[in-house]
């Protein structure tokens, strides 16, 4: 998102504005309301860069699909990478566009022309918990900071069990606070982003489900890792 952000500064001054609307405080589930522009632009995101780029299902029985013949006990792959740049769906599949998902634009399409989160009886069950988390930390980020990719092309995606980029990432990022530009720093996406004793909603030896107090309480954790 962050990438596709430093590539549109129209989107990017949109977005920011709208952050901004919501003044001094932290962003809090109340606040989602007055963020659908950042839906916005976190599902098209997604729709570029699905983290789950491909689901499997078993077929139950035989059935025919597009002139094949599935035999029954096939594994069926799905491909969100594939079907989110469709063209006959997406129009201009390769251009970043938060436009898209206007309500009236999203509801004329087939449902699962999008499924980021997969879909039917297995459809992640952590999807409206995604939505809110991912679109909290966007907003979050943007009161303060602004991430520039100081890559000399484009990132290179690699799919694994995740979509993600490869090897190293450089990026700056630069504080809306005062004048100073942070040092370069790196992802890597070889390995975690922070060691699990640390990471959020998580505790040693099994997980959990946050509670609302503290998902109100993420922005903080976030703005004190970036040194806010």
């Amino acid at each position: 998102t962050w990438y596709l952000l430093s590539q549109h500064p129209d989107v990017e001054a949109r977005f920011q504005n709208a952050v901004d609307a919501l003044g001094g405080s932290l962003p809090k589930p109340d606040d989602l309301a007055s963020l659908p522009y950042t839906r916005m632009i976190l599902a098209e995101s997604m729709r570029l860069y699905p983290p789950a780029w491909a689901v499997g299902r078993r077929a139950i029985d035989d059935f025919e699909a597009g002139g094949y013949q599935i035999p029954a006990r096939s594994m069926v792959l799905m491909s969100q990478y594939i079907m989110h740049r469709d063209p006959r769906f997406h129009p201009d599949p390769e251009r970043f566009d938060p436009e898209r998902w206007r309500p009236e634009a999203a509801a004329a399409r087939p449902k699962f022309s999008y499924f980021p989160f997969g879909g039917g009886t297995r459809i992640c069950i952590g999807e409206q918990f995604a939505w809110m988390e991912g679109i909290l930390i966007l907003a979050t980020i943007a009161r303060k900071w602004r991430l520039r990719y100081a890559g000399s092309s484009a990132p290179v995606i690699q799919p694994r069990i995740t979509l993600r980029p490869e090897g190293n990432r450089h990026a700056r990022r630069k504080s809306l606070t005062n004048a100073r530009t942070d040092n370069e720093y790196l992802y890597n996406s070889s390995k975690p982003a922070h060691p699990a004793s640390t990471r959020p909603f998580a505790t040693r030896g099994h997980s959990r489900c946050a509670d609302r107090e503290e998902i109100a309480d993420k922005p903080r954790q976030l703005e004190q890792r970036l040194g806010a």
